[in-house]
């Protein structure tokens, strides 16, 4: 079971107003739409029921092909709208029902998870500078300050796109590394030059998940089908109990996140 902070564990100064947006192309992600359902009624719930939670949650997207186009019109959708907060989500991403929640806690004007590159070589989105990745740890905890960082679930405050210039998503060269910035990069350097911080949430990076694509052939048959019989093995010469915490700790890795079973 996947489980995560309630919102009752971390104290809310005032009621914000949430802009939940995603760009997309031509679809989403089946369980990304999912959780985002669990977690726009949860935290529509928790809004009629707790003056503490938010008293407004709005849920938008923008279809297109160039994404710093759709983050700069779904910003300026939630500026429009009198939002006081930004939740930014890719389309391709799980997160726990409470996610609002976790990151309001932080009360910090942007903050978000470190989650995992989807394909080889795997690698954290947060970095310290450039050739500097922030890892998170089993025992990391907290929040700590990166220099930038995906914006697959990130929560910002909408002042902060009124106080740094448009646009605030762009596509750059960098001669630094000789290759392209992404939108993401380029926004939380303009932030950074702004005089803001920004922060990766480890307790949050341990709940979402980041789902990619495989193509699969006979070789993973028969390597699950040689793993199989080398486990049967195993547990027959009485040496089951470490690959029982194996095989229940990989079965985690599957769960639906927003389960409560």
């Amino acid at each position: 079971m996947v489980e995560s902070a309630r919102e009752s564990d971390f104290p809310i100064k005032a009621r914000p107003r949430i802009a939940i947006v995603y760009p997309m192309r031509d679809q989403v992600d089946g369980m990304f739409a999912v959780d985002l359902a669990i977690m726009a009624g949860y935290t529509s719930y928790a809004a009629a029921s707790d003056s503490t939670a938010p008293s407004t949650v709005t849920v938008s997207t923008c279809a297109g092909t160039y994404i710093a186009d759709q983050r700069n019109d779904l910003a300026q959708l939630a500026i429009e709208q009198d939002m006081s907060h930004i939740l930014w989500l890719d389309s391709d991403m799980r997160f726990p029902k409470d996610t609002i929640f976790q990151l309001l806690a932080r009360d910090k004007p942007i903050v978000g998870a470190n989650y995992c590159t989807r394909v080889p070589p795997h690698k954290f989105v947060a970095h310290i500078a450039p050739e500097h990745p922030l890892k998170t740890f089993d025992d990391s905890i907290g929040i700590e300050p990166v220099a930038w960082l995906g914006f697959g679930c990130v929560l910002t405050q909408v002042d902060v796109f009124k106080n740094i210039d448009y646009p605030w998503f762009a596509i750059h060269y960098s001669e630094e590394s000789n290759d392209f910035m992404g939108e993401d990069i380029s926004f939380c350097r303009q932030a950074i030059l702004s005089g803001y911080e920004i922060f990766v949430d480890h307790d949050l990076t341990k709940l979402v998940r980041h789902s990619g694509r495989m193509e699969y052939n006979y070789i993973h048959a028969l390597d699950s089908m040689y793993m199989m019989e080398e486990v049967e093995k195993e547990m027959a010469d009485g040496a089951d109990n470490e690959l029982r915490d194996f095989t229940n700790r990989d079965r985690k890795l599957v769960e639906p996140v927003g389960s409560d079973e």
